[in-house]
């Protein structure tokens, strides 16, 4: 495996052998089968989120200490994060029907000059397979809970809940999920 190959699965792990008195070996890892959900290449997402944010300019976009659901609410000279332009408890839940397939396309609009952000957006409940980085079909199989979306990129995911619930899916920076980036999928 080459260098750029490792870095793109997020492993970098460097083997050494001194002298040559330690014979190399075969890797005792056998990849699992293939889970892929079925093609999804060409289908439109079943959801589209853009990711933004902006300054709160004044206190009248607060009620100072926490709003409804017991989440802080942002003062004059924070940053608001959002979902579709709105910040939680106010973004929109996305309801799905457990079992079935759903994909979301996850657009980073963060984009303003000096102000480039990057949203590692993360899903409670369930694991989901990327099926598109900015349109390509990524070079292999690939599971995560957890993706970056970078600046004015996006990212296509499919997942499907096997449990019925509320499952919260967020930005993993703190301060982001806290300032509203959060909204919730309701599996029934």
């Amino acid at each position: 495996m080459i260098e750029s190959e490792r870095n793109s699965l997020g492993i970098k792990i460097p083997i050494v052998y001194k002298d040559e008195k330690v014979a190399a070996v075969s890797s005792p890892f056998i990849p699992p089968k293939a889970s892929a959900v079925p093609e999804q290449s060409g289908k439109k997402p079943d959801y589209v989120l853009e990711l933004g944010s902006e300054m709160i300019t004044s206190s009248s976009h607060s009620s100072g200490g926490h709003g409804g659901h017991g989440v802080p609410q942002p003062s004059a000279g924070s940053t608001r994060w959002t979902i579709n332009g709105k910040s939680y408890p106010d973004t929109e839940d996305i309801r799905i029907k457990v079992g079935q397939p759903v994909t979301v396309r996850f657009i980073n609009k963060d984009v303003q000059p000096g102000h480039r952000m990057d949203h590692p957006l993360h899903l409670h409940g369930t694991k989901f397979q990327v099926v598109s980085l900015n349109g390509s079909r990524p070079a292999r199989e690939m599971w995560k809970d957890t993706i970056n979306v970078p600046a004015g990129e996006y990212v296509d995911v499919t997942f499907a809940i096997t449990n019925p619930g509320e499952w919260m899916l967020h930005c993993h920076i703190i301060d982001h999920e806290d300032g509203g980036m959060l909204t919730k999928i309701i599996a029934q």
